[in-house]
């Protein structure tokens, strides 16, 4: 999470026509560690422009007017480094220099500590656009006519939009984790009904299909982030437009699989018509008209990327594609959610803070990817991998709209256990409400993200969001756990090897008055490969747990080992 500030400027130019004083202002980037502007223009004197014929790569001459006058050269880019052009003009005595780049992007002027130490004067960087209307004032005007102020605002350090940046995040897993909840609830009451209707069964199950994460896939996960990552920095500008792709179909997909079972619901029964497709297999007739009807948000997004307003889109489509991954992952335990995410929080960390000592521009590779790649990147594409909220508090409004970011892996990661906690809540109702553990783990990703924000402020250098969001969302989850003693049960969950068995619990009772029937629960998980044994009777539950050992994998848990005595001796009589 980050807030993009950029080191611009503004030039307030005057403009002198006879007695008639004309004003105006550019936008400009400049690099603080050349020389910092003063943050008002009431602290600033105006310096007249001189635009120079040559671009700044050699020793100045007959320019003696930049030593009667405090003048700012004007100098195009290229052919020399930022220092050389820098340091001709202060030799020459001019105040300042005004670099102007060979198109409308800017970005600011670096150079090595060394080249830092030997200039005193503010170098800035200015699109060619408005290079052109400062060149062409120099040219027609006379230099006492035309005067510049040179300033840099300071940016507020906190901005309204990170409380909506956290809404927007709540919301996103709420919705997941109630949908994700009755998805369950509607799997095990499938299960519990003796229904012989098997060809509605095979759509849902296409629709309500789940991706469970072990601890390999955790680790492959990560281990894939990080190749992921090297590959864009290093490619970033010949693998931008196929990451655009991807995330066109991925909202496409995500448009689908939300808005479909809508439609399933609509009084119509010609949208339930079903047809095959060579290649495509079977398909509705709603499904058909919502797959062509999904192209159109994307495509439009695609088109217009650039457009000014374009980032509401990006959003929307964003949100779809996160709401989907938070309702299609799941987590089978506390102990798979806290190696992924206590791994991810270690890549998340290592290319926020690490990578600055390894970069040439000493700037970190994750911040590099998220705005853009590159400074030396010649395309002007940003990968749409974060949610984008304009800052409400801009004092650069020539420059254009500045945002702030959070990345989608930052809702995502930490909610799939938010999802996984609200699941748990349905399967072990606790006194203390059916929601204990989703509120619980909700609040710790709320106070980890607050700390995040804090720490944006007070640093003023981008954070790595899972530092804060994974510890407290963990630790609020163990404290609970084991004040309510279940932490047993929620740190093992519904391990399975098979991520493509559903979960169904029963209920198991033991008629004896030595034993609380709280003291275990017997967990049953179902392969679609298991035999057709429709025997009911409660008390084969044990024979089950004996025999079945290929198909049926029964998980029994535990408050402690006094417990499991219990229920052995239980068993064994």
């Amino acid at each position: 999470i980050f807030l993009v500030n950029c080191n611009s400027a503004l030039i307030k130019i005057f403009n002198k026509i006879e007695t008639i004083e004309q004003e105006q202002e550019v936008c400009g980037s400049y690099n603080p560690n050349w020389q910092i502007l003063p943050s008002t223009l009431s602290n600033n004197r105006n310096y007249y422009l001189n635009s120079l014929p040559n671009n700044g790569c050699e020793k100045f001459i007959n320019f003696k007017e930049f030593e009667k006058n405090e003048i700012i050269a004007l100098i195009d880019r290229g052919n020399c480094t930022f220092f050389e052009k820098a340091l001709f003009a202060q030799q020459a005595g001019a105040v300042a220099v005004i670099i102007v780049n060979y198109d409308n992007s800017i970005f600011s002027p670096g150079g090595n500590e060394t080249e830092y130490n030997q200039i005193n004067i503010p170098v800035l960087m200015v699109s060619e656009s408005n290079g052109n209307l400062l060149r062409n004032l120099s040219k027609t005007n006379d230099i006492n006519n035309i005067s510049l102020g040179l300033y840099a605002p300071e940016w507020p350090k906190i901005d309204p939009n990170m409380a909506i940046t956290l809404a927007i995040a709540i919301f996103l897993i709420t919705i997941a984790s109630f949908w994700s909840r009755y998805n369950e609830e509607q799997k095990l009451n499938k299960y519990k009904k003796d229904s012989n209707d098997n060809e509605n069964d095979d759509d849902e199950d296409e629709t309500e299909a789940n991706v469970f994460i072990d601890k390999k896939t955790a680790i492959m996960l990560v281990i894939g982030a990080c190749i992921a990552i090297l590959v864009l920095y290093f490619l970033y500008s010949y693998l931008v437009y196929a990451m655009l792709v991807v995330f066109c179909f991925g909202s496409w997909s995500a448009i689908i699989s939300i808005f479909y079972p809508l439609i399933s619901c609509l009084p119509y029964k010609f949208l339930r018509k079903s047809f095959n497709i060579p290649l495509l297999g079977k398909m509705t007739i709603g499904l058909l008209i919502l797959s062509i009807l999904a192209v159109i948000p994307p495509l439009i997004w695609f088109l217009n990327r650039h457009e000014e307003y374009m980032w509401i889109l990006q959003d929307i489509l964003g949100m779809f594609i996160i709401l989907i991954i938070l309702k299609t992952l799941r987590i089978s335990s506390l102990k798979v959610g806290c190696i992924m995410l206590s791994l991810f929080l270690i890549y998340d960390v290592f290319f926020v803070f690490i990578t600055p000592f390894f970069t040439s521009n000493g700037e970190s590779i994750m911040e590099q990817i998220a705005t853009g790649g590159k400074a030396e990147n010649t395309i002007n594409e940003q990968l749409p991998l974060a949610i984008l909220l304009p800052r409400i508090i801009n004092p650069f409004k020539v420059c254009g709209q500045p945002f702030s970011l959070l990345g989608y892996g930052d809702i995502a990661l930490p909610g799939t256990l938010i999802v996984y906690c609200a699941i748990f809540d349905y399967h072990k109702k606790t006194s203390c409400g059916s929601k204990l553990y989703f509120l619980t783990s909700l609040i710790g990703y709320i106070c980890g993200f607050i700390c995040a924000c804090i720490a944006l402020v007070v640093s003023e250098m981008a954070q790595p969001a899972l530092l804060y969001l994974v510890p407290t969302n963990i630790l609020s989850i163990i404290i609970v756990s084991l004040l309510n003693k279940q932490f047993y049960l929620i740190w093992n969950g519904l391990e399975s090897q098979n991520s493509d068995i559903d979960n169904l619990e029963i209920a198991n009772k033991v008629n004896d008055s030595n034993v609380d029937e709280n003291y275990f629960e017997l967990q049953t998980i179902e392969s679609s490969s298991n035999n057709d044994n429709d025997n009911d009777n409660e008390n084969n539950n044990f024979n089950k747990f004996e025999n079945q050992q290929d198909d049926t994998i029964d998980i029994v848990s535990f408050h402690s080992e006094d417990d499991f005595s219990n229920f052995e001796h239980k068993k064994t009589s």
